[in-house]
């Protein structure tokens, strides 16, 4: 992630209030000051502490995401960059909490956006226990379509908006309960329309087996102007979370780079998100090698890919297009020899 400008933030922990510390990336033009808005607090920090780590034992997490900083002040296509202790959900739980960022950005070049660099550090303490069990990473089956999204924006009013609630998983996948958070801009009209959208959100109410009915979930809806003219970006983030993957009956080999002793290629295909987060309109892009029907086989398993349809800061996919490198591994080619010794 490049940028020409960067905000390095202070160390968030349990006793810790974060503070800004700007550092500037060489450049020709002036440096605009960026200040907080909104930061996640002491109850913020402790809502999202993972569950897995206080199971373990541990005292102390860290964990660093990189985000770049949108017109609005809020953070966007974030990246977990360091985790310790591995293992433990530290930077699913820091994930969580880029939706309680906000900053006062002032005007700036639009080819030039700010990046962000927020360490995270948790002090643990108590025992884990089904009530403080909180969904980091949460994989919907259903979301609203950005149709649905641009239908709820309140009449009479302008600008974008965003609102953040916590509800309650039920057992089937309905989420219930829901509570506000915090919300900019803080109009109760905002909040009303975010509302009317949960109903339609489901998710998977099992993990390897087990229910997770009665967990607490994070969920952020943006409410984005729908007269606004301005480009936006794509709601995909840099590293898409994945609610399904083809399985071995889509991931078929090509029969002509088996046939001419080609063991491993490459198919490229671009590919729009559609209802849920299925791919549509799928087109080649590229192979490698060309002409033994890698681009073929990749539109074909293509049709097994399932983006988790709604973003972690709080937008439906839908609408979308990604492109997608697939690569083929021949599974039946002989194993080559081994060299006689010397």
């Amino acid at each position: 992630m490049k940028s020409f400008w960067k905000i390095a933030t202070a160390v968030l922990a349990a006793s810790i209030a974060p503070a800004a510390a700007l550092a500037w990336h060489p450049g020709p033009h002036p440096h605009p000051p960026i200040t907080w808005a909104e930061k996640p607090d002491v109850d913020d920090l402790q809502r999202v502490t993972p569950n897995q780590a206080i199971l373990n034992g541990l005292k102390e997490g860290r964990a660093v995401i990189d985000c770049e900083v949108n017109r609005n002040g809020w953070l966007k296509r974030c990246e977990v960059v360091e985790e310790s202790p591995e293992g433990n959900d530290f930077g699913k739980a820091a994930l969580a909490l880029a939706p309680f960022f906000r900053f006062n950005v002032p005007d700036m070049p639009k080819d030039i956006p700010a990046e962000v660099h927020v360490p995270i550090v948790w002090k643990l303490s108590g025992a884990a226990t089904e009530s403080r069990s909180v969904v980091t990473k949460t994989i919907w089956t259903k979301a609203p379509t950005s149709a649905e999204v641009a239908a709820a924006y309140p009449a009479g009013m302008s600008g974008d908006a965003r609102v953040m609630f916590q509800c309650i998983l039920q057992k089937d996948g309905a989420i219930s309960v829901c509570k506000r958070l915090n919300g900019h801009p803080s109009d109760s009209k905002f909040t009303e329309a975010a509302r009317e959208l949960i109903p339609i959100f489901r998710m998977r109410s099992e993990v390897d087996g087990k229910s997770i009915a009665g967990a607490r979930v994070l969920l952020p809806i943006q409410l984005l102007d729908p007269k606004s003219t301005e480009l936006r970006d794509s709601p995909v983030p840099t590293r898409p979370t994945w609610s399904g993957v083809p399985g071995p009956e889509l991931m078929v080999y090509p029969p002509a780079a088996r046939a001419s002793g080609v063991t491993r290629g490459r198919g490229d295909v671009n590919c729009a998100i559609g209802k849920d987060g299925v791919m549509t309109d799928c087109r080649v892009t590229k192979e490698t090698p060309e002409g033994l029907g890698f681009g073929e086989a990749a539109l074909k398993a293509a049709s097994g890919f399932v983006l988790n349809p709604w973003s972690y800061d709080g937008r439906p996919v839908e609408g979308a297009r990604i492109t997608l490198p697939i690569g083929f591994v021949d599974d039946q080619a002989p194993a080559q020899a081994a060299s006689p010794a010397k």
